[in-house]
């Protein structure tokens, strides 16, 4: 799990269900969960410092998933090496 800048979200990779769930902290609710392509298997993730930018890791589709923090919309996806370990900033 990784935390927006000011800690009112937590964002959470499902890699067997190839989601992500954003979280309310205070609330300890599910905000909303994003599914990403079969097979995926989303799992490492940061926010970035200024609370902008999703960065997603995926260990099948060797992939970084941007998304937006706010929404949950993609906002660019890149392809990456071979089952990549680590993101961070």
């Amino acid at each position: 799990m990784h935390f927006t800048p000011d800690g009112r979200f937590g964002f959470t990779p499902e890699r067997d269900q190839d989601t992500v769930s954003k979280i309310d902290l205070a609330s300890r609710k599910i905000v909303k969960t994003v599914e990403f392509p079969e097979g995926s298997k989303p799992y490492m993730l940061r926010v970035n410092p200024d609370g902008k930018d999703l960065w997603v890791l995926t260990a099948s589709a060797n992939t970084n998933v941007v998304l937006d923090p706010e929404s949950m919309e993609v906002l660019h996806t890149e392809p990456i090496g071979r089952s990549p370990v680590q993101c961070a900033f």
